[in-house]
């Protein structure tokens, strides 16, 4: 409606934006809705066959190809075609309390198509899943549509200005029966990641087709990521230390697969001789710090500045993919994974207000509470100010190959959700 950044407009010309859009609202909401918009044409419907053609078999999957791309309908690599032969054994895959017009959760936003379950397949179909990969995909999805609106702010995430995206992380029996993979390359590419990649890209068709999430009309994404196309990595359980993996500190017991979905954002490569666990600490601190996360923007939590996004204050921060060299470094000096935790927070260090307020009031100062405005204008300029308070905010999960290499990735939510197999 209005085809600009409002943060890009200065403040005359954000009020003209505004008016012009009040406009455009109050017309639609004075004029009579078309028939098409009626319950009847909205009923749901089995998919409908189409027939492409060609000199061979070839020739004709590249025809449906050329049509799909053109579309929008595909992520602009090559799709599998989605053939009812294909199709059916992903739809007998699932659940047998769900059928194939069974809708997933609520409407799925942006765009508010309606996640059922043949949907579902079809986009897992063309992006090379198999048919075992649906309870992963299923729960994926519920975990997003299925919780309290706000608690995952998917709308956000998926149409935003900003390069957001859904993160699967996965626990429990189910990696190694899907064969995921959680060692070297664990999110790609290549054959070690083949089912992550997969299992990724069915997340992304689903997004654009499903969700209606097209880039350009719905996705508003101002330079986008690689992150995109794919997202889905595993805990390298049998390389954790502690025992102890990401699920079990959710609550669920370790022979139960979850798939726990983040709102993912920057990632950052963290590279650090484990031999010396102190000055590990310390540059582990010193990097989530600058990765902030949580509540607000960095020390945004520290001061009281509630998120804008998150409905669950226990949910947001970073995730922190612990190398197993890393994490073997850290377990054998005696440190807990929530030892950690409090650690990095006590230790982040600390800008000064004034320079904090300089770099917030680009991101979202104009939205802050009077009252908590008017709390730290009181305050001294030079109040050292640290990242988010909060040690539950950072989730760790061990990931990768026997190197000394973590990675970050901040996020304002995440949810975990049981796998029905």
């Amino acid at each position: 409606m209005i085809p600009y950044t409002l943060t890009s407009r200065t403040e005359p010309q954000g009020s003209s934006d505004a008016d012009d859009a009040f406009s455009m609202v109050v017309e639609a909401m004075v004029t009579a809705p078309s028939q098409q918009t009626n319950g009847a044409s909205r009923e749901l419907m089995p998919a409908e066959v189409e027939h492409f053609a060609g000199d061979g078999k070839l020739n004709a999957w590249e025809a449906f190809n050329r049509e799909f791309i053109e579309r929008g309908w595909g992520d602009g690599f090559p799709l599998f075609a989605p053939t009812r032969e294909r199709v059916e054994p992903f739809l007998r895959y699932v659940s047998p309390r769900w059928q194939p017009l069974d809708v997933i959760g609520r409407p799925f936003p942006p765009g508010d198509g309606m996640a059922t379950v043949e949907k579902i397949a079809i986009n897992a179909a063309m992006a090379g899943c198999e048919p075992e990969h649906m309870p992963l995909l299923i729960a994926a999805i519920q975990a997003m549509l299925e919780s309290p609106i706000g608690q995952f702010p998917l709308r956000i995430l998926l149409s935003s200005h900003g390069a957001g995206y859904p993160l699967m992380l996965v626990n429990g029996p189910i990696v190694k029966q899907l064969g995921l993979a959680t060692g070297m390359n664990a999110w790609g590419p290549g054959k070690p990641g083949r089912v992550n990649t997969v299992i990724g890209r069915a997340m992304r068709l689903i997004i654009m087709n499903v969700a209606h999430c097209y880039p350009e009309i719905l996705d508003l994404d101002t330079i986008g990521t690689a992150g995109k196309y794919s997202a889905v990595i595993a805990e390298n359980e049998d390389a954790n230390p502690w025992g102890q993996p990401f699920h079990v500190d959710r609550g669920f017991h370790a022979n139960q697969s979850v798939v726990t979905m983040f709102a993912a954002g920057d990632v950052s490569t963290f590279s650090s001789d484990a031999s010396q666990s102190d000055a590990l600490l310390r540059a582990l601190a010193a990097r989530g710090a600058a990765g902030g996360g949580g509540s607000g923007a960095g020390g945004g939590g520290a001061l009281g500045i509630p998120s804008r996004t998150e409905g669950d204050a226990d949910r947001g921060g970073q995730l922190l993919m612990l190398g197993p060299e890393h994490a073997r470094s850290l377990f054998a000096a005696g440190y807990s994974k929530q030892a950690l935790r409090e650690y990095m927070v006590k230790n982040a260090p600390a800008t000064p207000l004034r320079e904090f307020l300089a770099t917030y009031a680009f991101i979202g100062w104009e939205a802050v509470p009077a009252a908590v405005k008017e709390r730290i204008a009181a305050m001294d300029p030079e109040t050292p100010i640290r990242g988010d308070p909060n040690p539950d905010h950072i989730h760790i999960a061990v990931i990768g190959g026997s190197h000394g290499v973590s990675e970050f990735i901040t996020g304002p939510a995440s949810i975990s959700k049981l796998v029905e197999q």
